[in-house]
């Protein structure tokens, strides 16, 4: 799998008929929706600052109170109008990150746990294993390491998949959230929403570390000299190395799972 061919795709490179349809949905309907909802909050906010008015200034109203009336519809409609563009912005900035991390990767990204038993291991060592009753053990501990690596693999598919479908959501919904902009005391909804974007945004680059970072660290090797294997499988040769494998294959898949977790603490969703 190419992480990073597959990381460095847009919205539209990665399926064109989704996004022509999250499009359309933009277009004509959540744009239109965001409109009144942002003119719902200038009309509360415009209630709100005559209460002020009344309270604290004798009820005259001054310029600068419609100024800032103003200020806030203005805001709220740049937003909702670049929206799209925003949520662009933000994939091509994550995209611009994976790039530049595959320039150094130096093939750390070409990495699926691995889950063996050690060279040493030969075809008589595993007939031997058959005679003295150890083959259903060890064929039981590889069996498992084989089903880590391929739950790794696909757990990788799906956080790829997961990430890109997504941020197609996000971005057919961004126009409603950006309303909130017309409101000081509500705008960190839209906020909150574009930071949670990010998120997703830099999802690519912190699967990359992740598996940079075991890549080299398997590459070092994993000291199991103090490990003590139980009972039976004990005499089963190379059995540390598979467990090993297992471990790290564990390791792996726990920490692609909180790839989006790590990338929200970026942001400070």
């Amino acid at each position: 799998m190419d992480l990073i061919a597959t990381f460095s795709k847009t919205l539209a490179e990665y399926d064109s008929s989704t996004m022509g349809w999250v499009t359309n949905i933009i277009t004509n309907a959540t744009t239109q929706v965001a409109l009144y909802l942002a003119a719902i909050v200038l009309v509360m906010e415009l209630a709100k600052m005559f209460e002020r008015v009344n309270t604290s200034n004798n009820g005259v109203m001054m310029p600068r109170f419609f100024a800032e009336i103003a200020w806030r519809g203005a805001v709220s409609g740049v937003m909702i109008a670049l929206s799209r563009y925003i949520v662009e912005f933000m994939v091509l900035v994550g995209i611009g990150l994976v790039k530049l991390m595959g320039k150094y990767a130096n093939g750390a990204f070409d990495v699926l746990p691995n889950v063996d038993i050690s060279s040493s291991t030969s075809i008589w060592d595993t007939i031997g294993g058959i005679l003295t009753g150890n083959f259903l053990t060890f064929a039981l501990a590889y069996s498992v390491g084989v089903l880590i690596s391929l739950a790794a693999y696909v757990m990788l598919t799906v956080l790829i998949m997961l990430r890109f479908f997504q941020l197609y959501v996000l971005l057919a919904l961004a126009p409603l959230p950006m309303a909130s902009f017309a409101s000081a005391e509500h705008q960190n909804i839209g906020i909150t929403y574009l930071k949670y974007i990010g998120a997703y945004a830099l999802q690519p680059a912190v699967l990359l570390t992740v598996i940079g970072v075991y890549h080299f660290m398997s590459t070092a090797g994993w000291d199991i000299s103090g490990w003590q294997v139980p009972g039976i499988m004990a005499s089963v040769d190379g059995i540390k190395e598979l467990l090993s494998g297992i471990v790290q294959g564990f390791i792996f898949i726990i920490a692609l799972w909180q790839s989006h977790n790590i990338s929200s603490k970026l942001l400070g969703v």
